[in-house]
């Protein structure tokens, strides 16, 4: 009588799946971007926690110093300059002071700051600001470029003035 021959279903060398090589090089590519959004993750952590956080006052003295450096030559040149520098002046007063102005008019905030117990001749400084721009912004008339740097000048000072001062700091002071 002939043997009967038994013929399995799998091959003789099975492997599972978890020791083949694409799961081998599955497992090591995952490996590797883990690893590298670590690294990613930790490097934007770094510089978040070392931005430096600029105070209202820098921002607005970096603005208006930006706003100094241009030459005005043309009327919409003219009106851009006064409208980011009354942005500017607004935003700074709006954190420094906590005065809610930020998104007003010129004259709504004129009007605010008359109501306000500002140094007298700190406001009447900003007031002269915010309301001699309005021929500029809004009558097509073009300032000439020493008024505008006259303005700039003076809302640098209007900053510088109002920057509070602390312990640590000190006031700045004139060389003899």
């Amino acid at each position: 009588m002939d043997q009967a021959t038994l013929h399995d279903i799998y091959p003789i060398w099975h492997i599972p799946f978890w020791q083949t090589k694409w799961f081998f090089w599955g497992i090591v590519s995952l490996c590797i971007l883990v690893c590298c959004l670590a690294v990613v993750g930790i490097y934007a952590w770094y510089q978040k926690r070392n931005k430096r956080v600029m105070t209202p006052w820098d921002t607005a003295l970096q603005t208006i110093n930006r706003l100094q450096n241009n030459n005005y030559t043309s009327q919409q040149e003219s009106k851009q300059c006064y409208f980011t520098l009354t942005t500017a002046l607004k935003q700074y007063l709006a954190d420094r002071f906590a005065y809610p102005i930020a998104h007003q008019t010129d004259e709504e905030a004129a009007r605010y700051l008359e109501k306000q117990s500002l140094d007298p001749q700190l406001k009447k400084n900003i007031q002269e600001i915010l309301r001699g721009c309005l021929l500029i912004k809004f009558a097509n008339q073009q300032a000439m470029n020493e008024q505008i740097q006259a303005h700039l000048a003076l809302a640098k000072e209007i900053i510088v003035k109002t920057i509070p001062q602390t312990s640590d700091q000190k006031a700045p002071t004139q060389s003899s």
